[in-house]
C-alpha cells in the first residue's frame, strides 16, 4: 500500500468515526539508517486493512437478500421517476439528476448566474422553438 492509498484509507475512517484523528510523524524502520514518514500507528492500521480487505464477507442469504429487495423498493416507491433529483458533488458542485441521461453540474455561481437569467433564457426558447428538437418530435431513437 502507497503512501497515497493509506492517507485516503486513513482519511475515510476518520471521517467515518472510526479512528481519530492521525498525524504524520518519522518513524525509523527496521534495517534503515533514515526515518521515514508513517503515520502514527500505520503498522497496526495496514495490517487491520490487510486482515479486513482478506477476510472473506459472507454470503448473505435469501431471506437478507429479499429484505434488502423489499427495501430499497419501498424507498423508490415514494420518490417519481421523473422527479429531479439535487446532489451535491465530491468537489463541491451542484448536479441536477433526471433532466436526461446525464446530470447536469454546475458550481454555485454558475447555478446563480443562470437563475438571474431564467426570464431571458425563457423568452429564447419560446422564439426559437421552431428550430428546437422537442421531445414529442423525437423518433425515440437513442433516448
Amino acid at each position: 500500500m502507497d503512501e497515497r492509498e493509506l492517507t485516503h484509507w486513513l482519511d475515510a475512517l476518520a471521517a467515518a468515526g472510526l479512528i481519530g484523528d492521525w498525524q504524520w510523524d518519522l518513524e525509523v524502520e527496521p534495517g534503515q539508517s533514515a526515518g521515514v514518514q508513517v503515520p502514527l500507528g500505520a503498522r497496526r492500521m495496514q495490517i487491520l486493512l490487510r486482515e479486513c480487505h482478506n477476510r472473506a464477507m459472507p454470503e448473505p442469504s435469501k431471506e437478507e437478500l429479499l429484505q434488502r429487495i423489499a427495501e430499497l423498493e419501498q424507498r423508490l416507491q415514494g420518490r417519481k421517476p421523473t422527479e429531479l433529483e439535487f446532489r451535491v458533488s465530491d468537489k463541491g458542485a451542484v448536479s441536477v439528476y433526471r433532466l436526461g441521461r446525464f446530470p447536469v453540474t454546475l458550481y454555485y455561481e454558475q447555478w446563480v448566474r443562470l437563475l438571474d437569467q431564467a426570464e431571458e433564457l425563457r423568452a429564447f426558447l419560446e422564439a426559437n422553438k421552431g428550430k428546437l428538437k422537442l421531445k414529442e418530435q423525437s423518433t425515440g431513437a437513442g433516448e
